[in-house]
């Protein structure tokens, strides 16, 4: 969906669709590695090193309008430790930031 809005805007000069994304987003790493756009807030506080979390998400290709991988097309949430090294380092570095029923 984000894909399809964002092509959809009016020109952005040279901008590509996910610089154009970036722009809306905040920079949570100070270097532009890694991006986060809140869609829904959450509760509470932020996630420790160690905890168990659920997670849904949609992996996309640059370009594509598509996901090449869907936990809600699966209708199965990821379930992980934070800081065990056992995801993508940018959800170790962005999901910290997050807090319970946050969309982001």
């Amino acid at each position: 969906q984000l894909n399809f809005e964002c092509n959809m805007e009016e020109d952005d000069g040279d901008k590509c669709p996910f610089e154009r994304m970036a722009d809306e987003m905040t920079d949570i790493s100070s270097d532009g590695g890694v991006l986060k756009k809140v869609l829904r807030p959450g509760t509470g506080t932020v996630l420790p090193e160690g905890a168990h979390v659920r997670v849904h998400y949609n992996g996309y290709f640059e370009y594509s309008e598509e996901p090449f991988d869907s936990s809600r097309l699966r209708n199965k949430q990821f379930v992980f430790r934070l800081g065990y090294g056992e995801v993508l380092p940018g959800w170790e570095f962005g999901i910290p930031t997050m807090r319970k029923g946050e969309l982001a």
